[in-house]
């Protein structure tokens, strides 16, 4: 157990998910991520700190990472993918359905000195595929009710009751 200061992964998930669902981003009292895991393995060669997993476990989410921390340069870059596991306390951040399952993207960049709040935020970059993401299993849940619905007419409730199941539509 323990404590990122001044970042706050579950911040920056909601900050996603509200920009997503247009909704106003209210902001976290906390600042801080408090973890019940965070190991990784790692390499050091020249100074160059090159973690090829990451992981870091919190109560409603769960991170995995890699990238470089350049020891002479004191930077870094690391690519943190942040799954949710439940509902978070702000209610832009509301996990429905479509949200889960989905590695919300997270990239801390810079000199390590900087302010950690400054380091870390959504990569816009990857936020790009994860709206196509989202719009595919949109696309995909709708089109299964339209099938659901023309079967059921065509064919009855009972018949469209036993190939619901068959189908595992819901």
């Amino acid at each position: 157990n323990g404590v990122l200061k001044e970042i706050s992964l579950e911040q920056m998930v909601c900050e996603g998910i509200a920009t997503i669902r247009q909704l106003e981003l209210i902001p976290s009292a906390t600042k801080n991520t408090r973890f019940k895991t965070f190991d990784g393995s790692m390499t050091i060669n020249n100074g160059l700190v090159n973690l090829q997993a990451l992981n870091i476990a919190v109560e409603k989410l769960k991170a995995r990472g890699t990238g470089t921390i350049n020891l002479p340069q004191e930077t870094l870059d690391l690519g943190i993918n942040t799954t949710l596991l439940g509902d978070l306390e702000n209610k832009a951040c509301e996990v429905h359905a479509r949200y889960r399952d989905i590695e919300w993207p997270i990239r801390c960049a810079g000199k390590w000195d900087a302010e950690p709040s400054d380091l870390c935020s959504i990569d816009a970059k990857q936020m790009q595929k994860i709206i196509v993401t989202l719009a595919e299993k949109e696309l995909k849940l709708k089109a299964g009710s339209k099938l659901e619905e023309t079967l059921r007419k065509k064919l009855g409730d009972d018949f469209g009751d036993q190939l619901q199941q068959i189908l595992k539509f819901k």
